[in-house]
């Protein structure tokens, strides 16, 4: 799969000279500058300009030795010859909407080196996705149940049994009972358990999180210990990171642990901790040195749920749920072996994490919001009467239609992730792009599904008379908590602001 982007431009193969009227309009801007002089397209802001025919295909940075071009300020590449009519294109082009040009060079360039994303399986792939259809075709087990504690242990048998049948740990190692496969396989996996309307797998945190984490970090030791249980959900995790002065700013936590000989005895609170009073393990961010500034002195640990002094308390949720807890550590004592990546090395650990959980569960998640979809979709063609449904009012059409090309655009960024990956390069702050664009587009879907049920769209999930039984209004509640989890969309702005765009922190 190949990633579409300027940057992948192939210089082998170079667009053909503008000409006339076409370099006018690429070359111009069309608002006056200097008097009646038309300005460049290019920015004052950053002084750096691209030649295309020179620097096609090339990372956008500012020209190594350009010159300064009076009267506009701008650099021209020192290659070309004064008034040769070369086009120039500024690299920080994002800002200039009204430059017309700008785009209708870019999309030249694109067009005529034909850059496209190719989504065809190899035949590997292909006999992957029909063997796993099929599979799922025959065991699927049958309607959830509604009881938290039931829906646990119907969880924990149906991953079990994809576990037996060679479906679970889709691309984790074959010496840890993966089945060794490759990210294409774990993203083909991903789609169709969706396609098959099949429960999510129990041990979430484990499988997205503890055991990439493990396989990354942890000894030997710990990979043959914890790997396998993870995948057949003979141990359940959660994530324990965090508390109530320290959620968007992670690196403000307050639990500690302080070495006792072997041992660490960890004393703090932890909240949010989905599943945790069904969890056997705990990955757990804990401060080791409070002397060292406070991203240094955090080291990552492995917690016994069931040890001494470990104390979970459910927190009921606007829509009803309730697996989310608040978890308190006092005197907990941790063997030393327990520790992930050497003393202080947790906050490297964490954001390994957390970008992994951005990047790979927020494809998942996609999936999940595109089941949503489909079933809002079909929904309103039959609702409240085949004959005349809601989806022939003009305002539904419109809002469904829209939430149908957010979805699209998501899927193709999420493939655009996977590219990355898929190249060996990390997920990056770029993933926040990801995370932030899923978790809002998820709002506004399930806002629009809602809003089509009129004074219908208030039963709760269970009525009689609920569309649905009342899924979408749980579904929409339930949203409500995606732009918080997982890092909120204020510090998603804010790493996209600082890390991908350059700009400067607020003082």
């Amino acid at each position: 799969m190949r990633q579409l982007s300027v940057r992948s431009l192939n210089q082998a193969n170079p667009s053909p000279p503008l000409r006339g009227a076409e370099r006018a309009r690429v070359r111009w801007g069309t608002q006056p500058s200097h008097g009646d002089a038309p300005r460049r397209l290019t920015c004052r802001a950053y002084g750096s300009v691209r030649c295309v025919r020179h620097h096609r295909g090339r990372p956008a940075a500012p020209v190594a030795g350009a010159v300064r071009e009076p009267p506009y300020d701008a650099p021209r590449c020192p290659r070309c010859k004064p008034g040769n009519g070369h086009p120039r294109v500024c690299d920080r082009f994002q800002g200039h909407r009204g430059a017309v040009g700008h785009w209708l060079l870019r999309l030249r360039i694109l067009a005529s080196n034909r850059i496209a994303m190719d989504f065809r399986e190899s035949p590997a792939e292909r006999a992957f996705r029909l063997a796993l259809r099929s599979w799922l075709r025959d065991n699927v087990p049958g309607p959830e149940p509604e009881d938290l504690d039931a829906w646990v242990a119907y969880g924990k048998r149906w991953q079990r049994r994809l576990y037996e049948a060679g479906w679970c740990g889709i691309a984790w190692p074959k010496e840890y009972g993966g089945r060794g496969a490759t990210l294409i396989e774990q993203m083909i996996f991903e789609e169709e358990m969706a396609r098959a309307r099949a429960p999510m797998l129990i041990n979430l945190a484990g499988l997205t999180m503890a055991g990439p984490i493990l396989i990354a970090h942890g000894t030997e030791e710990q990979k043959r210990r914890y790997l396998r249980p993870i995948l057949a959900a003979e141990e359940i995790w959660c994530q324990g990171f965090s508390e109530p002065q320290a959620g968007s700013d992670l690196a403000a936590l307050r639990t500690q642990a302080v070495r006792a000989g072997d041992s660490f005895i960890v004393r703090g609170q932890k909240v949010w901790t989905s599943f945790a009073r069904y969890a056997d393990w705990c990955m757990l961010l804990a401060r080791t040195d409070p002397a060292a500034p406070k991203h240094k002195g955090i080291s990552f640990f492995l917690v016994n749920m069931h040890s001494p002094g470990v104390t979970v308390r459910p927190l009921k949720q606007m829509n009803g749920d309730d697996d989310f807890n608040e978890v308190f550590f006092d005197d907990v004592r941790v063997p030393a072996e327990n520790l992930v990546g050497g003393l202080n090395e947790g906050w490297r650990i964490a954001v390994s994490t957390l970008l992994y959980e951005r990047t790979i569960l927020t494809f998942a998640r996609q999936l999940q919001s595109r089941t949503a979809l489909v079933e809002t979709l079909r929904l309103a063609r039959e609702w409240p009467d085949p004959g005349a449904p809601v989806a022939r009012d003009a305002i539904v059409r419109q809002r469904l239609a829209q939430s149908w090309i957010e979805s699209e655009a998501m899927k193709y960024t999420s493939y655009r992730y996977l590219t990355r990956l898929l190249r060996g390069e990390p997920p990056g702050p770029q993933s926040s792009l990801e995370k932030l664009f899923w978790s809002e587009m998820y709002q506004r879907l399930l806002e629009a599904a809602v809003a089509m049920l009129g004074p219908f769209g208030q039963l709760a999930k269970g009525e009689v008379r609920a569309p649905l039984l009342g899924r979408l209004q749980h579904w929409m509640l339930y949203s409500r908590g995606r732009t918080i989890a997982a890092g909120t969309s204020e510090i998603q702005r804010n790493t996209l602001a600082e890390r991908v765009l350059g700009l400067p922190r607020g003082s």
